[in-house]
């Protein structure tokens, strides 16, 4: 019993202080930037909307207003019964599935077979996004260096504690699993939309057999499945910081429990991928795909923490130093959790929000207690908030 205590209290251990020394190292190393490219790659912008449309047309206009010009946007409607209302544009083409796609990665294969030509680059919007002006050119210049890019994905509303919640995670984790490995020289995570690829790589994931696979059924964490593919590929997932992509936060708790579900369900998905990669990295002496699988298999911090404090629990009468042990690396945990939301640059409406961390704490139990009644449900979350990027600038 002592061996399997001792051996869980590393484990957890590790994860915890993982972040913290990843996240201190990284300071050390100069950050990685380009100088502009003023050559503009043909750009196909793929959105991929599931039932609602109700934020397209902010999103639309605020691509139509970057500083960019080659690009077409595709827009796919999915599952959507009522008269499609959008303004026709030259640069944009909305595609209609005959039936129900139900499912992202079919829509974005929908957009690909809909290209009405060559794109070299492809990137994945959801309709709730909304991108600054210069946010192609941003992606633009780190393509020429490298064939996967992710930005930056901030919040568009902090207008309740729930979304200042939400953005604070999003906040951590674009900081300790996108720009400190990055940093690191090692690949980026990814984050489901504001990601860009070479049309040739996005195609190579759409169309192979793990994919068509795994697709048979409802597919969660469809960005953890193709980041797992583009790094097996021997390619690096950029992190370009300053392309900055606004996404839409939760704005209530009755919506954390279906986003929680569906992200449980795609780490234990994920995570089989994940061992395979660190054990692969390992004994073929490539450090920065083993430290890319440890990103990739982190996991989510409510389920750590549940695990630091069970763990914590078992050892108290048994083993009181293992305990002791656990107590520090949570402490360490959480002082690198406020350091990076310190060095990201939280904004006062995220920090006044922390004190009402009990409340994701509470639907995230809710979400792990009731994953299994959703085996086959999409788990959309709806998108209603209607901000102009105006009022984001």
């Amino acid at each position: 019993m002592i061996i399997i205590l001792t051996v869980l209290t590393a484990i957890i251990s590790f994860l915890l202080l993982f972040s913290f020394l990843t996240t201190l190292f990284s300071l050390l190393m100069p950050e990685i930037s380009f100088r502009e490219e003023k050559d503009e790659k043909d750009m196909a912008l793929i959105i991929t909307a599931y039932k609602s449309i109700n934020t397209i047309t902010e999103l639309l206009e605020s691509i139509y207003r970057s500083d960019y010009s080659n690009y077409h946007i595709y827009l796919v409607v999915d599952n959507y019964d009522k008269e499609i209302d959008i303004e026709p544009n030259e640069k944009l083409t909305i595609a209609v599935p005959a039936s129900p796609l139900n499912s992202k990665l079919k829509s974005i294969r929908y957009a690909v077979e809909s290209y009405v030509r060559n794109h070299d680059t492809s990137i994945i919007l959801d309709p709730d996004n909304l991108v600054k002006s210069d946010f192609l050119k941003k992606i633009n210049t780190f393509r020429y260096h490298y064939e996967a890019v992710q930005g930056r994905r901030m919040a568009k509303n902090l207008d309740t504690t729930v979304a200042a919640l939400d953005a604070a995670g999003e906040m951590y984790h674009n900081y300790v699993d996108k720009y400190v490995p990055f940093r690191l020289r090692a690949s980026s995570t990814l984050s489901g939309s504001g990601m860009a690829f070479s049309t040739s790589l996005l195609k190579g994931f759409l169309y192979g057999d793990i994919t068509k696979k795994e697709e048979q059924g409802v597919i969660y964490g469809e960005d953890k499945y193709f980041a797992n593919f583009i790094v097996e590929e021997g390619h690096k997932i950029a992190y370009e910081y300053q392309a900055i992509v606004y996404d839409e936060k939760l704005e209530n708790k009755d919506q954390i429990k279906n986003q929680r579900i569906r992200w449980f369900k795609s780490y234990f998905i994920n995570l089989r991928y994940s061992l395979g990669i660190i054990f692969s990295g390992f004994f073929r002496l490539r450090i920065v795909k083993m430290f890319f699988g440890i990103y990739s298999g982190l996991p989510p911090l409510f389920l750590l923490m549940a695990a630091a404090f069970f763990l914590a629990l078992a050892c108290l009468f048994i083993a009181p130093i293992l305990t002791a042990v656990l107590v520090f690396s949570v402490f360490m945990f959480f002082v690198n959790f406020l350091w990076v939301l310190k060095l990201a640059g939280a904004s006062k409406d995220i920090w006044k929000a922390l004190s009402k961390s009990h409340v994701f704490m509470w639907e995230q139990l809710k979400a792990i207690l009731t994953m299994h009644k959703s085996k086959n449900d999409f788990l959309v979350t709806e998108n209603t908030k209607k901000v102009n990027i105006d009022e984001l600038s």
